[in-house]
C-alpha cells in the first residue's frame, strides 16, 4: 500500500506536472494559434509580395534580355574598338618613331639653321659692302650705258656697211668672172666664125651642087641637110655673139623675137624627149600663160641647158623632169643665187626641178661661176649654168636652188624668176617686142 501510496503520489505529482505541461501546452498552443495566424497574415502577405516578386521578375528577365543583346552588340563594338585600337597603337609605334627620326631631323636642321644665321650674319656684312659697291657700280653703268649706246649705233652703222661691202664684193666678183669669160671668149670668137664661115661656104656650094642631081629624092635629101646645116650654123653664129654680148654685158643690137612661153616650153619638150633614156620621164607643170620677155634661142638655151644638167644628175638610177610655169605674187624678200641681190613682189617662175642625186649645199654658191663644174673631165665645160645666169639677169632676172641629198628624197629644182609683163594680151607684147630693139626694152 504504501509502494501504491508512494505511487499514487509519483502519479497525483505526475499528473499536476501534467496538468501544469498541459496548461503550458494550451497557453503555447493558444500562441502558435495567435502565431500561425500572425503567419497565415505574413503568408498573404508575402504572398502578394512573391507575386509582386514574379512580375518584377518577369520585367527583370525582359530587361535582362534587352541588355544581353545590347551585350553583344557591346562586345562586337568593343572587339571592333579592340582591333581600331590595335591598328591605332600599330600606327602610334610608326608616329613615334616618325617622330623620333623627325626630332632628330630637327636637331640637325637646328644645327644647320644656327650654321645658317651664323652665316647669314656674315652674309648681312657682305651685303651691306655690296650694296655700297653696287651703288658706285650704277654710277658708273650709266656711263657704260651711255657709252654702249653710243657705240651700237656705230655698230649698226658698220654692219650696214659691211653688209652693203659683201653685196658689193659679190657682184664685183661676179663682174670678173664675167669679165674673164668675155676676155677668153673674145679670144676664141674669130676663129670660130671663121670655122662657121667656111662650114656655111661649103655648105652653099653644095647648094649650088645640089641643083645638078638628077636623082629628084637623092636632090630634096640633100637640099634639106643643106637647110639644117644653114640654119644650124646661122644659130651656131648668133649663139656665139650672145655669149660675147652677156660676158661683156652690152646690149644686143639685133632685134630679138619672141613667143608665148609655153609654146617654147612645148618645143623643147619635144627636142629632149628623144635624147632621154626610157627610165627618165619628162613632164611639164604649166599653170599660167604669162610672157617671159626674152628672145626665143635665149630661153631655148635655158631650158635645154638645166633639163640635160638634170638628165645628167639621173643617168645611173633614172627619175622625172618637171618643168613648170606659174606665178607668184607677194614673195618676201629673197637673195638671188648667182648675184646675191635681194629680190621681192611678183614673178614668172620657170622652173625646171628633178629627183636625182642633188646638190651639195657647200658648192652651190659656185654654180654660176664660168667654167666650174662637178661633172668628170671631158664630160662637161662648166659654161652651162654660167650662160643660164647671163641670159636670166640679162632679162632682169634672178635665179633661186632648192636641193635635197635625204636619203629618200633627193633631187634639186632651179627656179628662174622673171619680172611679170606689161597688163597686154600675149600677141600685142609679141607685136611690140618684134617692132623694137632690145635697147628700148627694159624688162624692169
Amino acid at each position: 500500500n504504501s509502494e501504491k501510496e508512494a505511487r499514487a503520489a509519483e502519479l497525483l505529482i505526475a499528473n499536476v506536472e501534467l496538468a501544469f505541461q498541459n496548461s503550458e501546452k494550451e497557453a503555447r498552443a493558444a500562441e502558435l494559434l495567435i502565431a500561425n495566424v500572425e503567419l497565415a497574415f505574413q503568408n498573404s502577405e508575402k504572398e502578394k509580395q512573391a507575386e509582386e516578386l514574379r512580375v518584377i521578375n518577369e520585367e527583370f528577365e525582359v530587361a535582362n534580355e534587352e541588355l544581353i543583346t545590347q551585350n553583344s552588340e557591346k562586345e562586337k563594338q568593343a572587339e571592333e574598338l579592340r582591333v581600331i585600337n590595335e591598328e591605332f597603337e600599330v600606327a602610334n609605334e610608326e608616329l613615334i618613331t616618325q617622330n623620333s627620326e623627325k626630332e632628330k631631323q630637327a636637331e640637325e636642321l637646328r644645327v644647320i639653321n644656327d650654321e645658317l644665321m651664323t652665316r647669314n650674319s656674315e652674309k648681312n656684312q657682305q651685303a651691306m659692302e655690296l650694296s655700297i659697291a653696287h651703288e658706285k657700280l650704277m654710277v658708273v653703268n650709266e656711263e657704260l650705258i651711255f657709252q654702249n649706246s653710243e657705240t651700237e649705233k656705230r655698230t649698226e652703222e658698220l654692219v650696214l656697211s659691211y653688209e652693203k661691202n659683201t653685196l658689193l664684193n659679190h657682184q664685183m666678183n661676179q663682174m670678173q668672172k664675167l669679165e674673164s669669160i668675155g676676155r677668153l671668149t673674145s679670144g676664141i670668137a674669130h676663129d670660130f666664125n671663121n670655122i662657121l664661115m667656111c662650114i656655111l661656104g661649103y655648105n652653099e656650094i653644095n647648094k649650088m651642087d645640089s641643083e645638078d642631081i638628077d636623082d629628084e629624092l637623092l636632090r630634096i635629101s640633100v637640099e634639106n641637110n643643106v637647110k639644117q646645116i644653114d640654119l644650124a650654123g646661122k644659130r651656131a653664129a648668133a649663139l656665139i655673139n650672145k655669149m660675147l654680148t652677156y660676158c661683156r654685158q652690152d646690149a644686143i643690137k639685133q632685134k630679138i623675137e619672141v613667143c608665148p612661153t609655153t609654146e617654147v616650153i612645148h618645143e623643147v619638150v619635144g627636142m629632149l624627149r628623144p635624147a632621154l633614156t626610157s627610165r627618165i620621164q619628162l613632164e611639164t607643170v604649166l599653170a599660167c600663160d604669162e610672157i617671159i620677155l626674152m628672145d626665143v634661142i635665149d630661153l631655148h638655151q635655158i631650158l635645154t641647158n638645166l633639163a640635160v644638167n638634170a638628165r645628167d644628175a639621173m643617168k645611173e638610177r633614172g627619175g622625172e623632169i618637171t618643168i613648170s610655169l606659174k606665178t607668184v605674187t607677194n614673195m618676201k624678200k629673197i637673195y638671188c643665187v648667182a648675184c646675191g641681190e635681194p629680190a621681192s613682189g611678183d614673178f614668172i617662175e620657170l622652173s625646171v626641178s628633178d629627183n636625182g642625186t642633188g646638190i651639195d649645199p657647200k658648192i652651190i654658191g659656185r654654180l654660176f661661176d664660168p667654167f666650174f663644174t662637178t661633172k668628170p673631165q671631158d664630160e662637161g665645160t662648166g659654161l652651162g649654168l654660167s650662160s643660164v645666169s647671163g641670159l636670166v639677169h640679162q632679162a632682169g632676172g634672178h635665179l633661186l636652188v632648192e636641193t635635197n641629198q635625204s636619203e629618200h628624197d633627193h633631187g634639186t629644182a632651179f627656179k628662174l624668176l622673171f619680172p611679170l609683163p606689161p597688163e597686154l594680151n600675149c600677141m600685142e607684147i609679141i607685136s611690140q617686142l618684134r617692132q623694137k630693139t632690145p635697147t628700148e626694152i627694159s624688162p624692169q
